[in-house]
């Protein structure tokens, strides 16, 4: 257990480290190759999951380019729609579970592109805006959104682990992931509450209560998205995603509750 725990930090802190370096050490155009190769890849093996198609991947890249520089896309109507996305795939998981395996068999590729698309296009457009998607995004001025973002996620990823490991008892959604807990979530939910106060303290940045209401859905969406890649390799019957990151599993089982809780996330700091 203790192997595990480390290995799950690890992997957080060198993720945060990397992006770290970037922000700080980087230019704009090294984040935007990032993002287009983290996206690429989440694709990658989210179709491998299912089918192998390199020529899928391949077209997806071409979409993405294409995305990028479009200047088309108005991000309330993207966040929102992602939004009502993972509500109806989510609302499935809890409560049709056999019927989101029959719609995530008949349409993996399609749920996949839209999955992957929208965390593509939130993260290249994460900066205040006028709603507008364009092409030329100045993200090194933003990056404390990113860190923030990144903060959140990794206490809430690496608290419900700790919690639930050593105060587990009451499982949430056995028959989906047997290790998620009643204890593990609400350990997240309190860690990443004062994780909040600190960072905004920190920041010299005023919270509202507003601010505690989008924090609430955050962090439920962000456990939802663990839940949800978990639920699709159960469908598959695999382990991890991947072995990109060796000993770990791949990186669409890092990146699961960034999926979800991003649109959401836009919508609370971006707009």
């Amino acid at each position: 257990m203790m192997f595990e725990l480390f290995k799950r930090s690890l992997t957080a802190a060198l993720m945060l480290l990397f992006f770290i370096v970037i922000f700080f050490y980087g230019n704009n155009t090294i984040i935007i190759l990032t993002i287009y190769t983290f996206t690429v890849l989440a694709f990658y093996e989210w179709l491998y999951m299912h089918a192998k198609s390199i020529i899928k991947v391949l077209l997806f890249s071409l979409i993405l380019f294409v995305i990028h520089y479009l200047n088309i896309f108005n991000m309330y109507f993207i966040s929102l729609s992602s939004i009502t996305f993972w509500i109806f795939l989510l609302s499935f998981m809890f409560f049709n579970p056999d019927r989101l395996k029959n719609i995530l068999r008949k349409n993996h590729t399609l749920i996949g592109f839209v999955i992957c698309t929208s965390f593509f296009i939130h993260l290249l457009n994460l900066y205040p805006s006028t709603n507008i998607f364009e092409s030329e995004n100045n993200l090194l001025d933003n990056k404390i959104y990113f860190l923030m973002l990144i903060f959140f996620i990794s206490s809430i990823d690496i608290s419900a682990y700790i919690f639930g490991k050593f105060f587990g008892k009451y499982k949430i959604v056995p028959n989906i992931s047997p290790n998620k807990t009643t204890e593990g979530y609400l350990g997240a939910y309190i860690s990443t509450l004062l994780l909040f106060f600190v960072f905004f303290y920190v920041n010299q940045m005023i919270w509202t209560m507003t601010d505690l209401f989008f924090l609430n859905i955050f962090i439920l969406l962000a456990f939802s998205g663990d839940l949800f890649i978990s639920f699709v390799k159960r469908v598959h019957k695999i382990k991890d995603t991947s072995n990109i990151l060796p000993g770990h599993g791949g990186l669409l089982d890092r990146l699961d509750s960034y999926l979800p809780s991003l649109p959401l996330y836009y919508i609370w700091f971006m707009l």
